[in-house]
């Protein structure tokens, strides 16, 4: 049976799209720092030039504390009162070269951990506000959004309306918008919303964690509602594709929210570290250029390339069940509109789609586990009505507009090689202070230093500066990764030197998992201790 929508496109509107994004944290995109010049191009071209591969709209960005946050730490801008370096880590070089690509995408920034000199709201106000001064003098960055406080952690009210928005606005940030409360377990921020005027004032919009559904407080208060973190597409099934496909749509139907932003950004991290199965980019072989596009990232490319942030959802014309789900939306000026569907069943249907205006012809676009973001040919309505038939385990956009690619990058994608051996590095080509090529570092801080003219690697997170945990990841003492899973038979050479507060030091191999707790990584260890009092 068909199933058959009238769609009043002049007379209901329903809220306004604000777009899809990435979210580059948790050490998940550090291997693309160290990418060759001309595929890391071709992969930032392929997230963010705008209707050419993923096109995302929104970018989020941790604001490093030097803990572990889920697969990986981010360094901090401030690991003292007195210190500060911007250019540590590698958000902000993602941001700018998103903005680069993509001019008008949405940038926001969330903490998830906290540095140990932060005591109190003065001082936890100089860590955000050196952040977005950093990011504007160094980078040519403004941010758009910021979270007020921890990532799905507790949540300040008297921080928020008292000292971080006043700050803001008084010191040149008013521009900033804050989002809260980022909470994976419920809508409460809603109802401190509805009973608190000043908060209301302060809060900008209203978001949540992996849940696709909001409440009556948080529709009622009119605000933008976001799904400020959710899953990108599980790489191993195309079931896991659809999936997200499905999320984006139910996200609105169910929960009115208009955003919805995939973690991760892309998979580039060790396959040994937590969370390595979801992405709709996988860049995990830096050293030989090697990099897969993802099914997901047409997915994607079946929303961003269609609808861009400012378009209004047509409530009449979205709707789901549990295994498929369609959303209409319209050109906020023009009489362009289109139309994403997804079938994520095994079983064809129709779908007839009636207006009550004239329609132009309108170009048809599907995806399924064979073939990605393939333009299908176009339909000339009859009647004010479009008829289509979506096939099983699909995904399709029906839309007015033009200018829709399946970008193809510049450089051919190189063929996939093991770490090849040996391998060596002096650390005489970096500057002070940069993190090593191909490490990923699970604990502590490791950049590159001197040490009696020779240059070197040093870890630079003391007991007496070790931050506060992100609350669902124990940070391990100290420690990075760098190698392959297929190296068998190797040697590992190293010159170490312990400085007098060092317990120790530690080298492994065979490393085959690296737990989500502070446990050492699972393999072979060789520790070096000092004994206590002794100094060796």
């Amino acid at each position: 049976m068909a199933n058959t929508i009238k769609v009043d496109i002049d007379h209901v509107e329903g809220r306004t799209f604000e777009g899809i994004g990435g979210i580059t944290s948790n050490g998940m995109s550090k291997l693309l720092m160290d990418y060759p010049e001309e595929q890391r191009e071709d992969i930032f071209n392929l997230l963010f030039k705008p209707n050419f591969g993923a096109s995302l709209q929104h970018l989020k960005v941790e604001i490093g504390s030097d803990v572990n946050t889920s697969s990986g730490t981010e360094p901090s801008h401030m690991r003292s009162e007195e210190d500060f370096d911007i250019t540590r880590g590698y958000g902000l070089v993602i941001a700018k070269k998103a903005k680069e690509i993509c001019p008008d995408i949405y940038l926001e920034a969330l903490r998830w951990g906290t540095p140990r000199w932060i005591t109190d709201d003065s001082k936890k106000y100089k860590f955000y506000i050196n952040f977005l001064r950093g990011a504007r003098e160094v980078y040519g960055l403004e941010f758009d959004y910021l979270g007020p406080d921890v990532n799905e952690g507790p949540f300040s009210r008297n921080w928020t309306v008292n000292t971080l928005r006043p700050g803001l606005d008084r010191d040149g940030f008013g521009n900033v918008k804050l989002v809260a409360a980022d909470s994976n377990t419920s809508w409460e921020i809603a109802d401190l919303v509805d009973s608190d005027p000043e908060l209301s004032k302060a809060i900008h919009a209203m978001n949540i964690h992996y849940i696709q559904e909001s409440c009556p407080q948080a529709i009622k208060s009119m605000k933008p509602l976001w799904l400020g973190e959710d899953l990108a597409p599980f790489r191993h099934s195309f079931s896991g594709v659809l999936d997200v496909g499905l999320r984006i749509i139910k996200m609105y139907v169910l929960g009115k929210m208009v955003k919805y932003e995939i973690h991760p950004l892309i998979e580039s991290e060790y396959a040994t570290v937590p969370f390595n199965y979801k992405g709709i980019l996988t860049a995990v072989c830096p050293w030989s250029g090697h990099y897969e596009i993802e099914p997901g990232l047409w997915m994607i490319a079946h929303f961003t390339q269609f609808v861009k942030p400012g378009w209004k959802y047509i409530d009449s014309g979205c709707g789901c069940g549990e295994e498929r789900g369609y959303v209409t939306l319209k050109h906020p000026a023009k009489s362009d509109y289109s139309i994403i569907i997804v079938n994520k069943s095994g079983y064809e249907k129709e779908y007839v789609f009636n207006f009550p205006v004239d329609l132009k012809e309108l170009y048809v676009w599907k995806t399924n586990s064979k073939e990605q973001f393939i333009q299908q040919g176009s339909i000339k309505p009859v009647n004010n009505t479009i008829k289509l038939i979506v096939e099983p385990y699909s995904i399709y956009s029906v839309t007015t507009t033009k200018g829709q690619k399946k970008g193809k990058t510049a450089n051919t994608i190189p063929n996939e090689t093991g770490f090849m051996l040996p391998y060596e590095d002096s650390f005489d080509s970096y500057s002070l202070g940069k993190i090593p090529r191909y490490t990923l570092d699970q604990g502590g801080a490791f950049e590159v230093d001197t040490d009696g003219g020779i240059s070197c690697i040093s870890q630079k997170i003391t007991a007496d500066i070790k931050p506060f945990d992100w609350v669902y990841r124990s940070t391990p003492d100290p420690y990075t990764l760098i190698g392959s899973l297929e190296w068998t038979d190797y040697k590992i050479y190293v010159e170490v030197k312990l400085s007098p507060d060092a317990e120790y030091a530690m080298v492994c191999g065979r490393l085959n998992n690296t737990c989500k707790n502070s446990d050492p990584p699972q393999g072979y260890a060789l520790y070096i201790y000092i004994i206590p009092g002794t100094g060796n």
